[in-house]
């Protein structure tokens, strides 16, 4: 610490950089500096003969840092580092080829929105053919509805196209889960396959699906300017 121009005091720090700060009331004052943001993590793990710049740059990776710093040595083992940047492992799974139409459907059930659509619907339903890709939304007022919007696409489907669905995948929900749509599926011969309890990625057509639907729902919504009920 030393005394500067204008009555200023300058701080040395890490042996390499100056502060200059002013007393007012007793206090050294940063002009024009916040530090409201600051996190303790980015300064106590930086001494004046070690200077922790993986730390102190929001812990980017050793390759990004190599790249500022040719003689940084890189970071071992950062434990913020592994609670922060987790991610799964990469699902590999796949379901078999379908080699016609209607032979494999998948359902998935999306809401409530906090919205009703102007005919009162608060959630729809998401059917695709995995043979062709096609895909058919249903609007439901409730989960309930899901059965009848079900059966309605099949009588629809089978009647033009003069196929019989064989199987249907879904989650576990109560929706497709029940003794109705049990006996129903039995009655009609369909193999019924529910996907393990909180797996998205077990029944992939239909989660891309909605993805897909709801994106585009959002930028036709914002194009129009109409109201989120629409």
């Amino acid at each position: 610490m030393s005394k500067g121009p204008k009555n200023n005091i300058l701080v040395k720090l890490d042996g390499n950089y100056y502060l200059s700060e002013k007393i007012i009331n007793n206090l050294a004052v940063l002009p024009n500096i916040s530090f409201h943001e600051m996190k303790s993590i980015s300064s106590y793990m930086t001494t004046q003969d070690h200077i922790h710049w993986h730390s102190r740059l929001g812990h980017p990776s050793d390759k990004y840092l190599k790249t500022i710093f040719p003689e940084y040595t890189g970071v071992s083992d950062c434990e913020i580092c592994s609670l922060c940047k987790m991610t799964k492992i990469p699902f590999s799974g796949h379901f078999e080829h379908a080699k016609n139409l209607l032979e494999v459907v998948h359902l998935d059930l999306v809401g409530p929105f906090p919205i009703q659509s102007t005919g009162g619907a608060s959630y729809f339903l998401t059917i695709v053919d995995q043979y062709s890709g096609f895909k058919c939304v249903k609007f439901l007022k409730s989960k309930s509805d899901a059965f009848a919007k079900f059966v309605e696409f099949k009588t629809q489907a089978e009647n033009i196209l003069n196929k019989q669905i064989i199987k249907l995948n879904t989650d576990g929900g109560g929706e497709f889960c029940n003794n109705i749509f049990k006996t129903f599926l039995k009655d009609s011969g369909i193999a019924h396959t529910i996907s393990p309890p909180y797996t998205p990625q077990h029944n992939s057509f239909a989660e891309r699906s909605n993805r897909t639907i709801l994106d585009k729902a959002r930028c036709l919504l914002r194009q129009s300017k109409l109201p989120p009920s629409y």
